[in-house]
């Protein structure tokens, strides 16, 4: 683990200690295991969401890997996701420099935004994979998400993966690209996501919610 990286506890590190113990003592570790991580969070909150008012595309994730949390940046224990945002032409840096984490976190905090690009989660909590969220637990990041684009007035609201999508509606009868409804005023683009599957769709993808911002005046 490089030096500096903050220790990221996971409920697989503690779980098997506390199944051996009783009842009271198991209700306990819980108990102080989400107390730990709550302060984990308000004390050294790694990744930090940004989304400037009236953003061309605000990209909207379900919950961060351990690695990408550990990292600083969305998407960043795999780069699929901006190797294809350069690709699609939505960034202009090449893929050669996004691979470098170094570059990769200077260019989130300091240029991001300055595309027009925003970027939150719906769970704050990092994990594995979508499997380890607890039911509900997206309730907090789809709340705060209605007052982002309420107040923030992103153009396109763009869902990754359609497990967020469903997290955040509640629905499931429902096709990639873009939906009937909007979300306040925002128009509504629910994408692949970046990691399974073959590249070309999902640039392609995005290539079409690029065209559809530069319609906007």
């Amino acid at each position: 683990k490089p030096k500096g990286t903050p220790r990221i506890y996971s409920w697989e590190d503690v779980s098997p200690f506390v199944r051996q113990t009783s009842i009271s003592t198991r209700a306990l570790a819980i108990i102080c295991y989400k107390y730990i991580f709550c302060l984990h969070n308000i004390l050294d909150l790694v990744i930090r969401y940004l989304v400037p008012n009236r953003a061309k595309i605000l990209f909207v994730g379900i919950n961060p890997h351990f690695g990408s949390y550990a990292k600083g940046v969305p998407f960043s224990n795999n780069k699929t996701f901006w190797y294809n945002l350069s690709k699609a032409g939505i960034i202009k840096e090449p893929v050669s420099l996004l691979k470098s984490d170094k570059e990769l976190k200077r260019f989130y905090y300091t240029k991001f935004e300055k595309y027009g690009l925003g970027f939150t989660n719906l769970v704050d909590r990092p994990s594995r994979d979508v499997s380890q969220l607890i039911k509900g637990e997206e309730g907090k990041g789809v709340r705060r998400l209605c007052q982002i684009v309420k107040r923030k007035k992103p153009k396109i609201v763009c869902f990754i993966g359609r497990i967020t999508y469903q997290k955040f509606t509640g629905a499931n009868n429902f096709k990639f690209g873009f939906q009937k409804q909007k979300l306040f005023d925002s128009k509504v683009f629910v994408a692949r996501f970046p990691i399974r599957g073959p590249s070309a769709i999902r640039i392609r993808e995005l290539r079409k919610i690029n065209r559809e911002t530069g319609r906007y005046v």
